[in-house]
C-alpha cells in the first residue's frame, strides 16, 4: 500500500488519516469514503458511501460530474442524476431529469 499520492501532499493529508484504533504509534489508514458498521459477529456491513461516487461496470463515476456537464448544456437549468440498478439485468443506469 502506498503512503500517499505522488507529489500531492494536500490530497494525501485529506485521505490518509491516523488509524483511530492505534494510539501508541503513527499508523496511517486510507479514508475510502465507504460507510460501514461492525456487526455483533465481527463481520462488517457495508452501508453505502459518504460521497456520490458509484461504480458502473467496474468504472468509478462521480454523479456530480455528470450533473455539472449536463448543466453546462444550453437550456439546462435543473438536473438530478441518480444511479439505478435493476434486479433483473443488474445493469446500472443513470437517470437525468
Amino acid at each position: 500500500m502506498t503512503k500517499g499520492y505522488y507529489k500531492d501532499p494536500v490530497l494525501t493529508a485529506s485521505v490518509f488519516i491516523q488509524n483511530p484504533f492505534v494510539k501508541d504509534r503513527t499508523e496511517l489508514m486510507h479514508k475510502t469514503g465507504d460507510m460501514g458498521k461492525y456487526l455483533p459477529d465481527g463481520n462488517i456491513e457495508i452501508l453505502g458511501r459518504l460521497d456520490e461516487q458509484v461504480k458502473v461496470n467496474g468504472i468509478r463515476v462521480e454523479l456530480n460530474e455528470i450533473k455539472q456537464a449536463v448543466l453546462g448544456m444550453p437550456g439546462m437549468q435543473e438536473v438530478v442524476v441518480m444511479a439505478h440498478r435493476t434486479m433483473i439485468t443488474r445493469t446500472s443506469w443513470f437517470v437525468i431529469i
